[in-house]
């Protein structure tokens, strides 16, 4: 990241760094207009095994929240290995969403006081960060708007989605993109659990499927397979629903919340499907930064920007 001290939508950059934590061990950093006190606050939280002090795709979401006069940050947080999401449960949630946005001075939020305001806030993740980020209001009601990048709440290793349907933000702040055919919040192998369908309307509250009736149904167990298409039908033409195309994938519009879902036949996108792998570390997939599709990566910052009134 080069943005200090370089002109990024009018704006004169400045670059900040630092640890949170009840150890002090948990890495932040950010960017920030230097003329703005950053009452504004853009926060990404990364997924699974990622880390914000090597992943610069995160670099391109930042740098264009900055143009749109936010202080924007991206932080790791705790147990983030893949054995752990393994065990993520509704507890682990609540208390690593403390962890971030509690109004206190170890919080990623408290130690974030020290470079911006953050006032109001926007939060913005992809995989388990996505789940962080649409519970961050039940802890702050600071934080205004969310968007989601393959946001689903259930996969083989846990059901979070009963939790995850009851946050308290307004269906109308939140936002997710996702893929059809995700493979790791359904879809995957030999998974028995809701599709990425279900899991997106679930966690959005939107549904644009006549009948309009998705269920959160019953919380799986070890070994029971949940019927996800009766507890959520996506529509006649749809009976297979990671891979049919009979079904609404658009169901938001500029001004309001919901999902869009990248049909598998179209794009054949999975869990990761804003990034483009590289020799190095991840970049933005090229197409979702000039697409002029709704998924666009840009225009859904836009989005999310403008939920901060």
């Amino acid at each position: 990241m080069e943005s200090s001290g370089v002109q990024l939508g009018g704006n004169t950059t400045e670059l900040f760094a630092g640890k949170y934590g009840a150890n002090n061990n948990l890495a932040f950093r950010g960017i920030k207009p230097t003329d703005n006190v950053g009452s504004k606050c853009y926060i990404f939280l990364p997924g699974t095994g990622q880390d914000v002090q090597k992943e610069t795709y995160i670099d391109t979401f930042m740098e264009h929240m900055v143009q749109k006069g936010f202080c924007a940050a991206t932080m790791n947080y705790s147990d983030n290995s893949i054995p752990e999401y393994a065990e993520l449960n509704e507890e682990k949630i609540k208390a690593k969403v403390g962890e971030l946005f509690a109004d206190n001075e170890t919080s990623a939020i408290g130690k974030l006081k020290a470079h911006c305001a953050c006032d109001h806030i926007v939060a913005h993740g992809f995989s388990q960060g996505a789940h962080l980020a649409l519970m961050a209001h039940d802890e702050s009601p600071k934080v205004e708007g969310v968007l989601m990048f393959s946001g689903g709440c259930e996969a083989n290793l846990f059901d979070n989605c009963e939790y995850l349907h009851s946050s308290t933000l307004s269906k109308d702040k939140i936002r997710d993109i996702s893929a059809q055919n995700d493979g790791t919040l359904g879809c995957g192998f030999a998974d028995n659990g809701r599709t990425a369908i279900h899991q997106v309307k679930l966690t959005t509250k939107a549904d644009c499927d006549p009948p309009d009736d998705c269920a959160v149904g019953p919380k799986r167990t070890a070994g029971k397979a949940i019927d996800s298409q009766h507890d959520c039908p996506a529509g006649d033409g749809c009976k297979n629903q990671c891979k049919c195309t009979e079904f609404q994938n658009e169901c938001f519009n500029k001004d309001k919340g919901g999902y869009y879902i990248l049909k598998d036949e179209t794009y054949g996108r999975n869990h990761t499907w804003f990034l483009q792998s590289q020799p190095g570390p991840y970049s933005v997939w090229e197409e979702a930064l000039t697409t002029t599709e709704p998924f666009n990566v840009l225009n859904n910052l836009d989005w999310l920007a403008s939920q901060v009134r």
